[in-house]
């Protein structure tokens, strides 16, 4: 597992971005469980059950987190997610990104934490030569 810890919102979709150019991928938008809006990004909330992807985040009350469809992940998408900084930092739990048809994450913004998570060791050189702090251990506060 690679660990970046950035705060940053900017660098974090420009970590989307280099993380979406080589292959085909979706992502999903997870909620905080107590967050009651029926919308983000104008596309609609679901409960997980109804959606092919495995969050990152559990939490310990049960409480399940409601989450958006699969969304293809490209530049038009990632220009939404930028300008919607506010709406999503306030309501997003995580973004999650998968490899189509696998309902396994591959990457995890938990914007709260200031982390993300890459389950490909193959891509920390990739992340560290375009400036992001990476490690294969998770940091001491993880």
């Amino acid at each position: 597992m690679i660990y970046i810890e950035e705060s940053s919102f900017e660098k974090r979709i420009y970590l989307l971005s280099e993380y979406s150019r080589h292959e085909p991928l979706e992502i999903v938008i997870w909620l905080y469980p107590e967050s009651g809006i029926d919308s983000i990004l104008e596309e609609g909330i679901f409960e997980p059950s109804t959606v092919n992807a495995t969050p990152a985040t559990t939490y310990e009350d049960g409480k399940n987190a409601r989450c958006t469809q699969r969304l293809r992940l490209n530049d038009e998408l990632i220009n939404k997610i930028a300008q919607e900084k506010h709406t999503i930092m306030q309501h997003s739990d995580s973004l999650c990104i998968y490899n189509l048809n696998n309902p396994e994450w591959q990457a995890c913004l938990i914007g709260h934490e200031g982390i993300i998570l890459i389950k490909n060791n193959a891509l920390l050189n990739k992340f560290k030569a375009i400036g992001f702090n990476t490690s294969l251990s998770a940091p001491s506060w993880w």
